[in-house]
């Protein structure tokens, strides 16, 4: 829970119903980040957060790569990310391009 900057103790006493979109957000990433995978394949990770939401998600996308993860990002919003990522792959008609 530390690595997504929640306390964990704060959330034993809590329902999920009772949690934000945001704080939702970073329960399931920390959950993940738990078994420690090889790589992350995140689905539009910044679909309805704010931009503290965003911003926490590019920064723990660049510190996944630091520590070699492999991380792979799936996203209409490809100006979000194209900084963030060593390569771009569009999905275009049924056809995968890679820039």
């Amino acid at each position: 829970m530390d690595a997504v900057g929640l306390d964990a103790k704060a959330f034993f006493s809590r329902s999920p119903f009772m949690l934000s979109g945001g704080e939702k957000h970073r329960v399931a990433i920390a959950s993940i980040l738990a078994m420690r995978p090889g790589f992350l394949l995140l689905d539009e990770p910044t679909a309805g957060l704010d931009a503290r939401g965003r911003a926490f998600v590019h920064n723990l996308i660049e510190q996944m790569v630091r520590a070699t993860t492999g991380v792979i990002v799936v996203s209409h919003e490809i100006e979000e990310f194209e900084s963030r990522v060593q390569k771009h792959l569009v999905l275009k008609e049924g056809r995968l391009w890679g820039l």
